[in-house]
């Protein structure tokens, strides 16, 4: 699936792109700014689903029909952009995600990549990844203080990782990573059998790490705030929307894990019009 969103370029304005390679999907950005109010727009995005986490936590390594995948979106993408906003827009680097450290053959993926789009890839580290979940929720602070206890943890859900970031009164105390995410767990339970529910399957994985988060932050924690894909979507359907944030009751959660538990990915891509990636995620 393509997804494309063009605006009108703004005149005398500059365009730069962004390619990333991530847990479900590539995706390309053209931004622009303009000199006379420095602000960025979205000129262009282009998406297409990549099966790299599914790969890599099921399997231990990237198969070869996933590169070809990668490969002729990489070059898609690059035809794309020399098409409508000028080679000058080229990024200078592809950023890929962290996880591909995981993968037994890391190397020779980011090797092909690099020949392919003639440019360096660098993937983003651990502490990369936990800057920006800091930035945003040094934004989240700044808009929405009034609406936040003054101990408040932030935590993000990615592919493979959990991260969470404890706050008091705004300011960062300590920071937590764990090895949770959403397509670890699905690989972790591709080979699970017997007679327990997923949801089970799911909380027996979990349960350890889950105590360790209870530990590591305590009891005094005022605020949860959940960031990522998933718990958006999520949101979205079951959230009550106050003062531009979304709040889901934990009964609210369950009843809808519940509810989706039995749909299979045909049924999650219907209903809530995603790719099957996404799908495997949620």
């Amino acid at each position: 699936m393509n997804l494309k969103l063009n605006k009108p370029a703004v005149e005398n304005a500059t365009q730069s792109a962004v390619i990333h390679i991530g847990a479900g999907s590539i995706g390309l950005l053209v931004g622009q700014v303009s000199p006379e109010t420095g602000v960025w727009e979205v000129v262009e995005v282009l998406s297409r689903p990549v099966p790299l986490a599914a790969d890599i936590f099921e399997h231990g390594y990237i198969r070869p029909t996933t590169m070809d995948a990668c490969t002729d979106a990489l070059r898609t993408f690059l035809a794309s952009i020399s098409e409508t906003v000028g080679e000058g827009a080229l990024p200078g680097r592809v950023h890929a995600t962290n996880i591909l450290a995981e993968a037994s053959n890391e190397d020779v993926f980011l090797n092909r990549v690099s020949i392919t789009c003639g440019m360096e890839v660098a993937t983003l580290d651990d502490g990369e990844m936990t800057r920006l979940v800091y930035f945003i929720s040094q934004r989240l602070f700044e808009t929405k203080v009034k609406l936040l206890g003054a101990q408040t943890a932030v935590c993000h859900v990615g592919p493979g990782n959990t991260r969470i970031l404890y706050f008091e009164d705004g300011k960062i105390q300590s920071y937590f990573s764990y090895r949770l995410g959403g397509f670890r767990i699905a690989g972790a339970l591709v080979s699970e059998r017997g007679e327990h529910s997923k949801l089970e399957l799911i909380d027996g994985t979990m349960r350890g790490t889950l105590e360790s988060i209870v530990n590591d932050c305590g009891e005094g924690v005022q605020s949860f705030v959940a960031l990522g894909v998933e718990i958006q979507l999520v949101a979205s359907k079951i959230g009550e929307k106050k003062s531009g944030l979304m709040e889901i009751k934990t009964s609210q959660l369950g009843k809808f894990l519940k509810e989706i538990e039995s749909n299979d990915l045909d049924e999650l891509v219907r209903r809530f019009r995603m790719d099957y990636h996404s799908a495997e995620a949620l």
